[in-house]
């Protein structure tokens, strides 16, 4: 299971103000800025790889991805990517409370 630090720090929707929107763009928002978070969690991960760590990773992905809990998979698996995705969140939110 993701540990508490990934849950506390991954409530990006307490980051946002939405007031005068409907819930699918509120939804559709967050969605967009987790997928930029994560790809870019991924990129910085896999500079950290050689060749074969990053084959069996992207594997690992591709096997994975359409799981309901796929990022707790993932942390577990490879604790220092959850690390890595800390780093991102943790970023975007001192960016945003600026």
């Amino acid at each position: 299971m993701i540990n508490t630090q990934v849950k506390t720090n991954t409530d990006l929707s307490k980051l946002f103000v939405f007031e005068d929107t409907q819930a699918g763009e509120h939804l559709a928002y967050m969605e967009e800025i987790g997928t930029i978070i994560f790809q870019s969690a991924l990129m910085q991960y896999l500079s950290n790889l050689d060749e074969h760590e990053a084959k069996i990773f992207e594997t690992f992905i591709m096997l994975n991805i359409d799981k309901e809990n796929f990022i707790e998979l993932l942390c577990k698996e490879y604790s220092n990517f959850e690390e890595v995705l800390v780093e991102e969140i943790t970023s975007l939110k001192s960016e945003i409370n600026f």
